[in-house]
């Protein structure tokens, strides 16, 4: 007697393949909401594992997308930790931009430019993505002069520019506001943000650096007030 063989489904084929099925983004997602889920899936793993260990395999099943997404959408791994850095910084100054276009006083601006500043340098996220960014300087220097130029230049520049609008209002004393610039920054961040980023000290309360800025502005407007 023949047996007769029995079919096999669709699904009861898909399981007989050896192996995990290829992971896929949902074809309904928008391209904004597949590369958030790209980079954020990329930031988990760069967190958790450093630039060096990371591997765009371990990236695309964290991201539950194929490695073919990654590279169509970034290229490569510096690309890829590139286009993190560009995101974060892009959302850090956004927040700059909304505390020093605002009119408002002098002391109101800076002190919400600072608090927002300060948020940044003791974010645990932030910290930690420095630290992986500074572990790859040497053989990634690109990745440095990308965070440089859309982060630190680029606050340096906007605060340096509300400066001078405030000193031709006559709101300040005319001075070199670049300067004047890297003088209140220092002076608010201070030491104490170095050692933190180097795992050294502990982040700052929000009472801790609040009251680091007010002392910073007070003595800033000491200076430069008018």
């Amino acid at each position: 007697m023949t047996m007769r063989k029995k079919r096999v489904s669709g699904s009861d084929a898909s399981a007989s393949r050896s192996g995990p099925p290829a992971p896929t983004i949902p074809p309904h997602a928008t391209e904004d909401q597949l590369t958030d889920r790209l980079l954020n899936a990329a930031t988990e793993v760069f967190l958790e594992k450093g630039y060096s260990a990371s591997t765009i395999d371990e990236i695309a099943v964290r991201a539950k997308a194929g490695k073919i997404t990654f590279y169509k959408h970034f290229g490569n791994k510096e690309a890829l930790f590139e286009a993190i850095i560009l995101r974060v910084n892009k959302t850090i100054f956004q927040g700059f931009v909304a505390a020093l276009e605002a009119d408002a006083p002098v002391r109101e601006a800076l002190t919400l430019f600072l608090q927002r500043l300060a948020d940044v340098l003791h974010d645990d996220e932030a910290v930690r993505l420095v630290r992986v960014l500074q572990a790859e300087t040497e053989r990634f220097p690109r990745l440095a002069e990308v965070f440089d130029e859309e982060g630190p230049q680029k606050s340096h520049a906007m605060l340096e520019k509300f400066l001078l609008q405030r000193m031709h209002a006559g709101e300040l004393r005319r001075a070199n506001a670049s300067i004047a610039a890297e003088q209140l920054v220092h002076m608010a961040t201070g030491e104490r943000s170095r050692r933190t980023l180097l795992g050294l000290s502990p982040s700052l309360s929000r009472k801790e650096s609040e009251n680091r800025i007010a002392l910073a502005i007070d003595t800033f407007m000491r200076a430069y007030g008018r």
